[in-house]
């Protein structure tokens, strides 16, 4: 089979996107991994095809993930691609709609495995679709162990000295940034092409040079003896999709902590030196209003406290944020003032320190580390910000406590995601798991090992 024209053009292939990967495997999983038969196929996003106008012409793929706003993180590079995905045989097949797999595509994937198991089977849950595969690479490799390249689509910004800059390269000692001065992200697709003659075709090729030949490791077979990927029963948190949930998660906490007290006044302590009573309580949606007219001098409060810890000595107020941000408007709000709950909780929270109860009061935001809600002015102070991170690498520390507990293993899975910078790493990290565990079900070699 012919590779695609030498000096042809790259595509931008966005992976790990969308809802459809929260019950799904993605098809683009396979880019990372070798085949059986030690060749390399590329799935494209988002349904395996392209244009016409792109048949045998591109030969560079860069696989990439979402970063942050106009930016993308370079995961991985093919070079020296040649078709499978042919436009008139795979795309005319699907003229009806039905999204049944084209006799051409049938053809190509009935001897593709991985780790023993067929291409199709793989995926014989997922949505049918038409294409399985799109390209056959001669090398791909994925990104070096510490090492990071970022993809802008927006004007250069400010570097400091540290940095070395060169025709919009931007590079550290283990970071490559690369602002593009002509193109914008497609937001309507999740490929993007570059031909030769494109202003900033040259940007990218250089991805592909001895230049950085550092920042890349070639891909290798599906590992049959890896253990980091372990088949689990599928949780509720799956089944309900409320792994995104805040309620549900402070609900869970709540259960928790109360069955197991004494591994959570443990963290307290060790992580913020905040010593609960054996007998501590634990509440949901405390009201956060002062009744007392006569403390007026502690100006706007109310809203519903999401979690509360308490003895007659200490009160741990939480505010947990998954997705949403600071809110304004209490639920319980008597007036329309904009002040935010985290004001009126720390209003709430001086007045029970000030007053007969003598309480020592901690205020905590809970959230991912991809979405810390930003916490401003004299606020910053008063509320400490605790991580789900934080909260997942303590609990995997104490696994032996509550190992047998499915449920509570279940929680621990859904909090996982929430551990990383952003969203697609975990997303990322899901694609792969899934994708070992999908083997492990098919293949009794790897079951019985």
């Amino acid at each position: 089979m012919k590779n695609n024209s030498e000096d042809g053009a790259i595509v931008l292939n966005r992976m790990y996107v969308g809802d459809y990967l929260a019950t799904n495997l993605g098809h683009e999983v396979i880019n990372m991994y070798k085949a059986d038969d030690d060749n390399h196929y590329l799935y494209l996003n988002a349904y395996g095809s392209f244009a016409k106008k792109w048949q045998n012409k591109v030969n560079y793929m860069l696989l990439t993930k979402y970063h942050s706003k106009d930016c993308a993180e370079v995961i991985g590079k093919a070079v020296n691609l040649c078709d499978l995905f042919d436009y008139d045989n795979d795309e005319g097949n699907n003229s009806n709609g039905d999204n049944e797999i084209s006799n051409n595509q049938k053809e190509i994937i009935k001897g593709i495995f991985y780790g023993g198991v067929p291409l199709i089977e793989l995926f014989s849950d997922a949505e049918r679709q038409n294409v399985y595969v799109t390209f056959k690479a001669e090398k791909v490799y994925k990104i070096a162990a510490n090492k990071r390249i970022l993809i802008h689509f927006v004007p250069q910004k400010n570097t400091n000295t540290k940095t070395r800059i060169k025709d919009n390269v931007v590079t550290t000692d283990d970071t490559i940034e690369i602002y593009l001065k002509d193109t914008k992200l497609a937001l309507a697709s999740l490929d993007q092409f570059f031909e030769r003659k494109d202003p900033d075709y040259e940007l990218l090729y250089s991805l592909f040079t001895e230049e950085h030949s550092n920042y890349w490791t070639e891909i290798s077979k599906v590992d049959k003896t890896n253990d980091d990927f372990k088949p689990r029963e599928i949780s509720i948190f799956d089944i309900c999709q409320i792994q995104n949930d805040e309620n549900r998660f402070s609900f869970a906490l709540k259960y928790f902590m109360e069955k197991y007290p004494d591994l959570w006044r443990n963290f307290f302590e060790k992580h913020w030196g905040i010593n609960l009573k054996a007998n501590f309580k634990v509440e949901r949606e405390v009201s956060a209003l002062i009744e007392n007219k006569e403390h007026s001098q502690y100006k706007e409060s109310g809203g519903r406290i999401d979690l509360t810890l308490s003895d007659n000595n200490t009160l741990i107020i939480i505010e947990n944020k998954i997705k949403s941000d600071v809110n304004s408007k209490p639920s319980d709000a008597q007036n329309d003032t904009e002040i935010n709950q985290l004001n009126r909780y720390y209003n709430y929270a001086k007045w029970i320190k000030d007053s007969k109860q003598k309480r020592k009061v901690y205020l905590f935001v809970l959230a991912p580390n991809y979405n810390m809600p930003e916490i401003k002015g004299q606020l910053n102070k008063s509320y400490k910000k605790m991580t789900y991170k934080m909260i997942y690498d303590y609990l995997a520390e104490n696994l032996l406590i509550f190992e047998n507990d499915s449920n509570f293993i279940a929680f621990l899975e859904a909090m996982h995601r929430h551990t990383h910078d952003n969203i697609n790493d975990y997303l990322y990290y899901e694609m792969q798991e899934k994708f070992y565990r999908r083997i492990k079900e098919y293949n009794p070699e790897i079951n019985n090992k």
